[in-house]
């Protein structure tokens, strides 16, 4: 508390008792400079945090409202009572921490769908972990059954997807890419296990995380596409581990 005589910053409390009802706190502050006293009061700031809406006007927030939409926006998606809980809280800590005693809908929305991305992005990663353990295993059923047409198709599948990252054609590449997994999955004798990855891969690839990383998708595309590259080789090789190790970091990294 700066000093009302001198300016100074460095003040010290040398006296507090309750004051008004209990309604406030009376300190007794002396300066370290000038060692002048005088007297501040603490206050409970009663004014309630205001909401400004799309029409300009304005209404107490109201924590079950914005619970209430989190509520709707994850009726799809595996979220417990207590993230819901801990995103709310969140949330508040960053509006109430502003300067400013009232924020925007907008910003309260904006708040939201970055912590329901966070939810998106973990969901997509654990799809993704669950896909290669099911897809390495689908490799080790079909090594004994891929046959040099099956490795034909996988290298047109690569060269394909290639030409797609070149023409920057999304709807090109991700057909190629279905192509390409479709090729060993089809002959690993196990349609339960090709339907629980065909089942897990849709999910992931349609999580918002997922689409909506756009930035970098070309570089993204290549560096998969290496990774294609490399399992039609461990294929050709029949060397199943590589194989293995292929579509696990496929998957995962």
């Amino acid at each position: 508390m700066k000093c009302p005589y001198c300016g100074e910053d460095d003040t010290k409390v040398i006296d507090s008792r309750p004051a008004d009802d209990n309604s406030s706190i009376r300190r007794r502050r002396q300066c370290e400079r000038c060692g002048k006293r005088f007297t501040t009061y603490e206050k409970l700031e009663t004014m309630p945090f205001m909401v400004i809406k799309k029409d300009r006007t304005r209404e107490p927030y109201n924590r079950s409202k914005v619970e209430a939409g989190i509520v709707r926006s994850c009726h799809k998606r595996p979220v417990s009572t207590q993230q819901i809980n801990a995103m709310l809280d969140e949330i508040e800590n960053e509006i109430f921490n502003c300067e400013d005693k009232e924020v925007e809908t907008t910003v309260i929305g904006e708040l939201v769908m970055d912590k329901l991305k966070s939810v998106d992005e973990v969901e997509m990663q654990e799809c993704f972990a669950v896909i290669a353990q099911l897809d390495a295993y689908a490799m080790e059923l079909a090594m004994p059954n891929i046959e040099k047409d099956h490795i034909s198709r996988m290298t047109t599948a690569v060269d394909k997807m290639s030409l797609a990252i070149s023409k920057a054609d999304e709807d090109m590449y991700y057909d190629w890419e279905e192509e390409f997994h479709t090729v060993y999955r089809e002959v690993c004798g196990n349609k339960v296990l090709t339907n629980m990855i065909r089942e897990l891969t849709r999910k992931a690839f349609r999580s918002e995380a997922f689409t909506k990383n756009t930035a970098t998708k070309k570089d993204y595309w290549e560096i998969v596409n290496g990774d294609h590259a490399a399992l039609v080789e461990a294929v050709e090789r029949r060397d199943i581990e590589a194989a293995k190790r292929c579509l696990r970091k496929h998957w995962t990294e």
